[in-house]
């Protein structure tokens, strides 16, 4: 039953998301898009991280930061959306290690 349901999930979705319906225009339009930088959500996760977890791990702080400074040189504004995940990322790191180096923590215990 659940391999039924997966083939007609996935049919449909190749059906709703196939680029074989699209004229070469619609397709330069959406290749013309600017896109996110993956660099970027990954910098947004690990900062997350570095928040959640850096008042007892300062580490994940840290590498959140270290990261988010040497990836922030990828950005590129001809192909890419926008920065901020970059930005969010390497703040919310910094709060992290703010919180471990005043030993407060954020989370109800």
């Amino acid at each position: 039953m659940k391999t039924l349901w997966r083939l007609l999930v996935n049919s449909k979705l190749n059906k709703m998301f196939s680029e074989d319906d699209l004229t070469q225009a619609e397709k330069d339009y959406i290749n013309s898009i600017p896109s996110q930088n993956s660099l970027g959500i990954i910098t947004l996760l690990l900062g997350g991280a570095g928040f959640m977890f850096g008042n007892n791990h300062l580490w994940i702080a840290i590498i959140s930061v270290t990261f988010g400074t040497i990836s922030l040189r990828t950005f590129d504004k001809k192909e890419h959306d926008n920065p901020w995940p970059f930005y969010i990322g390497i703040l919310l790191g910094l709060i992290g290690i703010v919180l471990n180096l005043t030993k407060y923590s954020h989370m109800a215990v």
